[in-house]
């Protein structure tokens, strides 16, 4: 049996493999002497803590945050340490699209009526709403020769909405003046993630849709930013690249950027759909959502066959 030690700063999305595997094919430890593999989700904490305790097992970095690490290798040497890798590139942590949908409290979405739409758009209100911190520098973000980047065109268009004064944009980094409201600019300002959901949510209804695109374009890479408009019965619109997302939800259910030149081409769609057609692609969208929210097979399947690379690549790594 593999022993393996977590770090503090590994991410709790690993616990999913101790559901599963804990005292079958792996034993998790909390004594690092004991252990086979220590992993964490930062590199350097990884380094720091095999010097400090002369570990001489072996180290793994298991991270779903694909900006903290995009090593396509299947290891690297860092500080004179060999560290296996684990990351949102290697093709063994995104399974699927389903790696970020989580049963919580939002089980169950009433389907989006007329009524409600006329009560929350009745008034004037801005087409869009982009719920993100001001990131990037601007230069590409290269995996295998293809530029991942998101920020910069998420960026664009988010600017460019704002300027025709059709877009809400709360976070933090913006230039001066963007900003709806300085007091929601992050996650921070709130207790917990499930009081920062429940605004989020509010907030992205100030909107008919939502510009949730991610920070990296790559397969099967979808976070809870593509799952919150949907709770909140607002269309998103996203970059779908090759990350998979059709897979789950047809053509005429998100808007996908793909299919336009330019942000200005994306804003004339937006403003000439009709009510009807917005409700009709708003309750596609639900039906997906609570059809796979009352399937309990599809996300377990989705863990387990994650829980299962993991469980595969810490026999490699004992076997090396």
């Amino acid at each position: 049996m593999i022993k393996i030690f977590m770090l503090p700063e590994c991410s709790g999305v690993v616990n999913v493999v101790k559901t599963h595997f804990d005292g079958k094919e792996l034993q998790f430890v909390v004594a690092p002497e004991h252990a086979d593999i220590a992993v964490s989700s930062n590199i350097h904490s990884l380094v720091k803590f095999a010097k400090e305790k002369c570990f001489s097992g072996h180290l793994l970095l298991w991270t779903n945050e694909p900006r903290w690490n995009s090593n396509t290798e299947k290891f690297v040497i860092n500080g004179g340490y060999k560290i296996f890798i684990m990351n949102g590139f290697s093709g063994d942590i995104f399974v699927d699209p389903f790696h970020y949908l989580w049963v919580g409290k939002y089980k169950q979405i009433d389907l989006l009526t007329e009524q409600e739409y006329d009560e929350r758009y009745s008034d004037i209100y801005k087409e869009l709403v982009c719920l993100a911190s001001e990131h990037g520098d601007g230069k590409p973000f290269i995996i295998n020769g293809v530029d991942c980047d998101l920020y910069t065109l998420r960026r664009e268009i988010a600017l460019y909405a704002n300027r025709i004064n059709q877009c809400h944009i709360y976070g933090a980094g913006w230039p001066d003046g963007v900003i709806s409201d300085e007091s929601e600019c992050g996650r921070l300002k709130h207790n917990s993630w499930g009081s920062w959901e429940d605004k989020k949510l509010l907030l992205l209804q100030s909107g008919r849709f939502n510009l949730a695109f991610e920070n990296t374009v790559y397969k099967n890479y979808i976070t809870e930013k593509f799952w919150h408009p949907i709770m909140a019965k607002v269309l998103p619109v996203i970059y779908e690249g090759d990350s998979g997302i059709s897979t789950v939800f047809p053509k005429g259910t998100f808007v996908n950027y793909c299919d336009f030149e330019s942000p200005e081409a994306l804003m004339v769609f937006l403003s000439e759909m009709t009510k009807s057609e917005y409700v009709e692609r708003v309750n596609k969208t639900i039906e997906i959502y609570n059809s796979l929210m009352t399937d309990s097979t599809i996300l377990k399947n989705s863990r387990l066959k994650m829980a299962s690379n993991f469980v595969e690549k810490a026999k490699v790594i004992q076997n090396d």
